[in-house]
């Protein structure tokens, strides 16, 4: 699949104009937005994305998912965060994807993912996968430790070049499709997959190790004392050198 892409010098999120421009404009699948500042740039559950100008790749990538029942729409995240794993690892060894999708470099955020689905009944209409990359930015203001290739490498990157390298990984997991493999691959690459590390829910705060991540995207976790917990979106958090995230 070859990339289409549009370059916009500045918008409010490369997730939002793609959702608009899809609705007026019959767009191939695949079909990349990017942008080098997002005013309004969004994470999970409306964090603030926070990207210095001109620094990093803000992107959004079209898909049509045919093949997934909007039931599963979890896949597709799992899917989006082994493509970047594989792009983003060829840097540097250390590279993993942080539950439910944001990609970690040794503790500290490489990059972030949003998707959103647009649905039809039990279908997926389509699906936009965004994501910021943090690439030739050293310094970060944000309540969390973040990282980016050029601190990784030591080298200041072509973002157009790494953008390329990372959608094309994207779409190649993406039409290779395999949902066992996908799952597989993910767990492979899932930070603190071994060994019992600190969280912090309503209850407060206790070690846990994970147990397993559920098709429906739930994450199950072990505690010290044999008590299984579950878990969705925001409902916990890893606590990581003091901090919560």
């Amino acid at each position: 699949m070859a990339i289409d892409r549009l370059f916009v010098e500045q918008t409010t999120s490369t997730n939002d104009e793609l959702n608009r421009l899809v609705r007026i404009v019959d767009l191939p699948e695949g079909f990349c937005l990017w942008t080098g500042f997002q005013t309004a740039g969004r994470g999970q559950h409306g964090n603030v994305w926070e990207s210095a100008p001109g620094e990093n790749v803000l992107a959004s990538v079209l898909l049509r998912p045919v093949q997934v029942p909007a039931a599963e729409q979890f896949l597709l995240s799992q899917m989006a965060g082994v493509g970047l794993a594989r792009a983003l690892g060829r840097y540097a060894e250390g590279v993993q994807v942080k539950w439910p999708n944001d990609i970690y470099w040794h503790d500290r955020k490489l990059a972030g993912i949003l998707i959103e689905h647009v649905l039809n009944g039990p279908h997926i209409r389509h699906t936009v996968v965004g994501f910021g990359l943090n690439v030739n930015q050293t310094v970060f203001f944000g309540g969390f430790a973040a990282v980016s290739l050029r601190q990784m490498t030591g080298e200041s990157l072509d973002r157009k070049s790494v953008l390329d390298e990372v959608v094309r990984e994207l779409l190649d997991v993406y039409q290779h499709w395999d949902a066992g493999r996908v799952r597989e691959e993910y767990m492979r690459l899932l930070w603190r997959r071994e060994g019992f590390h600190p969280y912090e829910d309503t209850e407060g705060p206790f070690e846990a190790r994970i147990v397993s991540v559920e098709s429906d995207g739930r994450l199950r976790l072990e505690d010290r004392n044999g008590r299984v917990r579950g878990y969705y979106m925001k409902e916990v958090k890893a606590i990581t050198d003091g901090m919560t995230e």
